[in-house]
């Protein structure tokens, strides 16, 4: 094994250490922004999927299904909420690839997500 790899042991620990941190802080606050994201969505005629992606740390909490077909990957953190580095390692690949991810931590951030995505749904039945 090379010495810059870690260890399975190390892994579990790591994966470990952050299940903890995200059920810690995934309090009130960041559940409000999301349900606020989701009827937003909604409301438009489009889908917010909360995605559990296991075989890829770091995915994004959901992903949004415009009714343009468009898709759009979010992150939604409470106001002094922050990604972990393996987010923000996922976002970084994500940027790469031109797809970027939006990390949404107050309703009005939400509010300014959705005008900026209005073509999205406008027009679309």
């Amino acid at each position: 094994m090379d010495k810059g790899e870690p260890t399975l042991q190390q892994l579990l620990r790591e994966a470990a250490a952050m299940l903890f941190r995200c059920e810690v802080n995934m309090g009130k606050a960041e559940n409000t922004v999301a349900a606020y994201l989701v009827e937003q969505v909604k409301s438009v005629g489009g889908m917010c999927d909360k995605v559990h992606c296991e075989s890829e740390r770091g995915f994004p909490d959901y992903l949004i299904t415009w009714p343009s077909g468009d898709m759009k990957k979010v992150e939604t953190k409470s106001k002094n909420g922050a990604c972990s580095p393996t987010q923000e390692r996922y976002h970084r690949q994500s940027a790469l690839r031109r797809c970027t991810v939006a990390v949404l931590h107050t309703r009005e951030l939400v509010d300014m997500f959705m005008n900026f995505h209005r073509i999205n749904w406008e027009g679309y039945p």
